[in-house]
């Protein structure tokens, strides 16, 4: 990696088991790298339209805000909090963080895990007043959506198999 060249693994947001330093990744991108077909990327995206979200839908910059207060929660806990957190947290070798690789609850932390439950609580919220309806949030995101596919096609040249239901 260019930007940290001493990257050896993360843990969900953090990087090589250091409370210090974190990155964000919006895994909405990160499905295609490194270069997987068709149908793998199909699977997971039925796997995660199967799963009851508990952050259901909030901005980047909502999760960007989450990223920033679960950093200042475990610096503010000491070593041994972190240390714990950590230990529930998947170690990854990828320098990206795939939707799987998300992690909001953390057994042996039951108050951080409630605390970022309220934090997304409030973003769920926020988006409830934007969107009236349902209809009014399935509308845009359809719009994202295509908005997406369709640079992913002009970018790579491919056609996703999962634009083809809509």
């Amino acid at each position: 990696m260019k930007i940290f060249p001493q990257f050896e693994q993360h843990n969900f947001i953090f990087l090589n088991k250091r409370s210090r330093i974190v990155f964000m990744c919006d895994p909405h991108y990160s499905d295609g790298f490194p270069m997987v077909s068709d149908e793998d990327v199909k699977v997971v995206y039925e796997s995660i339209m199967e799963t009851v979200p508990m952050d259901g839908t909030y901005s980047v910059l909502l999760m960007a805000c989450i990223y920033a207060w679960l950093q200042i929660y475990v610096l503010g806990n000491g070593i041994e909090g972190f240390n714990n957190i950590l230990s529930t947290i998947p170690a990854s070798k990828e320098c990206i963080c795939r939707w799987t690789e998300q992690q909001y609850a953390y057994p042996t932390s039951k108050e951080c895990s409630e605390l970022i439950k309220f934090k997304i609580g409030l973003g769920q919220n926020l988006v409830a007043e934007k969107y009236i309806s349902v209809w009014d949030f399935l509308e845009i995101s359809q719009a994202y959506l295509e908005r997406d596919l369709n640079a992913y096609v002009n970018f790579t040249g491919k056609n996703p198999s999962i634009k083809q239901g809509l």
